[in-house]
């Protein structure tokens, strides 16, 4: 992802254009396509510096896809996932001020009743000229884990 990418507001990432690449491994694939599209677009996110996973542990499906850093703290509020710190984000998080360099979020917002609370923690842990990488389903039947509550759209998210 790139500087051309860049929505006219200048910090909002569209997904990439669909290639017929891109086609072909989404029609060869045994997984949901609701884990797969998200898997392409994790092939482009640079990942540095200390990294905090919000939503995620060692058995998140994409796990093997966080290439990049070694320094990875994964949350998760379901101790399934193997997270090294289990946590409710409705909730503050336990971690001080600009502790990351980067937060990643995958696939975790529609399930908080509270979203914008979880997504100012991120930004509060997150270090100034951090990154953050939020990935939500969209066009997604409802999939409660222990709830769905929400659909984001471009406009939702400026």
């Amino acid at each position: 992802m790139n500087a051309e990418s860049t929505d006219r507001r200048g910090w909002l990432l569209p997904p990439r254009a669909p290639t017929k690449e891109m086609w072909r491994r989404l029609k060869a694939t045994r997984d949901l396509l609701v884990r797969e599209n998200p898997n392409i677009e994790l092939e482009g996110i640079e990942l540095f510096g200390r990294v905090l996973d919000v939503g995620g542990g060692e058995s998140a499906s994409y796990v093997s896809l966080l290439a990049g850093s070694t320094d990875i703290t994964s949350i998760n509020i379901d101790p399934e996932l193997r997270p090294p710190v289990v946590c409710d984000l409705s909730d503050p998080l336990p971690f001080p001020d600009a502790h990351f360099a980067t937060v990643i979020s995958f696939n975790t917002l529609e399930h908080l009743a509270d979203d914008q609370f979880a997504l100012s923690e991120m930004v509060r842990v997150l270090q100034p000229g951090g990154k953050l990488h939020i990935i939500v389903p969209f066009l997604h039947r409802v999939h409660g884990h222990p709830f769905d509550f929400h659909r984001h759209t471009a406009d939702g998210w400026n």
